[in-house]
């Protein structure tokens, strides 16, 4: 991967990110409550992202031991801890511990 493609990775996932984080608060904006629709994103957004880091993870071409056992992690964690923080941060390092191990 060259540097260029790198910083337009890097330049995608910022403007994602920006995105993600201000379109609920632009659209529901004059909702007192947030609504069912805010709701529901506000309730069901962190496992869509661990859904997508995963299979993000399996198609990647440098597949192996390390990338199971961390996609693992992340299952187990979430069940386990139900907290989007602590499941990406803890299955990213035992990811990241077995891909420098192995």
């Amino acid at each position: 991967m060259s540097a260029g493609e790198i910083i337009l990775a890097i330049t995608a996932a910022s403007i994602a990110l920006i995105l993600t984080r201000s379109l609920g608060f632009i659209f529901f904006a004059s909702a007192k409550s947030g609504g069912k629709l805010f709701t529901a994103f506000q309730e069901n957004m962190p496992i869509m992202i661990i859904v997508i880091l995963i299979f993000v993870t399996l198609q990647s071409a440098n597949f192996g031991v390390a990338q199971i056992v961390g996609s693992l992690a992340a299952i187990a964690a979430h069940l386990i801890f139900k907290n989007a923080l602590v499941t990406i941060a803890l299955s990213t390092a035992v990811c990241l511990t077995l891909a420098a191990v192995i």
